[in-house]
């Protein structure tokens, strides 16, 4: 009787910690558009979109035909000559043009886009160069432009340190220039720190960056990092102010 006894307090035991367990699966809760399964979420790619606002993951479905995603919404899509500003598609003509896909202010009077930066430019007689958005005189023969000014080539087994020249310097196999100072190469598995000094080089794992010497947490695509943060990029044709928003900027 004292055995069958122990097995039904076992039995009893085993009974209540399953009905804890399916009480524990039960309890979870999917948000919106997550098909749960057991007690995990998933998002189903096919009919639903991953969308990271405000660095958290939301499952959302995906837009129709003839809309696009803005932050969490779906909207129609602006027309060919239109941009998206703060949610409000807006015409990119009269004084603004199209440059590599970004909506920006046209150039007027004697200033030119330039098409490696897209930046409003002097532009210059074909007797001038631009040197610092100004229009001055090409350098004559054997001499070589320091800012704005011309000075004289230097002498051979010499290099311009600013506006004077000094002596190329030649270090022995062992050492490599470092500021303009001769200081003996670093190990294979160590690094040249900004004060010239050999460090062993910092290793970390998947999914972390180097910043500032210390192994952080990288950050996802689409964001970027600022002031030690990660956050969102800013979309076209907005930059980042000084407190860290992101502002609309037609140039």
């Amino acid at each position: 009787m004292r055995s069958i006894s122990m097995v039904i307090f076992f039995l009893m035991i085993c009974t209540n910690v399953f009905a804890q367990n399916n009480n524990k699966k039960n309890d979870v809760q999917c948000t919106t558009y997550n098909t749960q399964i057991e007690s995990e979420c998933f998002c189903d790619k096919r009919i639903n979109d991953i969308v990271n606002h405000n660095n958290k993951f939301k499952c959302l479905p995906k837009c129709q035909s003839g809309s696009e995603r803005y932050q969490l919404t779906c909207r129609v899509k602006c027309g060919p000559d239109q941009i998206r500003e703060n949610g409000v598609c807006n015409s990119c003509s009269g004084n603004r043009e199209w440059f590599n896909g970004q909506c920006l202010k046209r150039c007027h009077g004697d200033f030119k886009r330039n098409i490696e930066n897209g930046q409003c430019e002097k532009s210059c007689p074909n007797n001038m160069e631009l040197v610092q958005n100004s229009c001055v005189s090409p350098c004559p023969k054997n001499y070589e432009r320091v800012g704005k000014a011309c000075k004289l080539n230097c002498p051979p087994g010499h290099v311009r340190n600013g506006d004077s020249c000094q002596q190329d310097l030649v270090c022995n196999s062992d050492h490599e220039i470092f500021h303009n100072k001769c200081l003996k190469k670093c190990a294979y598995n160590q690094q040249r720190l900004p004060n010239g000094d050999c460090a062993d080089k910092l290793t970390c794992n998947a999914g972390q960056e180097i910043v500032k010497g210390k192994c952080v947490q990288a950050c996802f695509t689409g964001q970027e990092r600022y002031k030690g943060k990660c956050e969102m990029k800013c979309p076209p044709s907005h930059k980042r102010n000084n407190q860290g928003t992101c502002v609309y900027c037609v140039n």
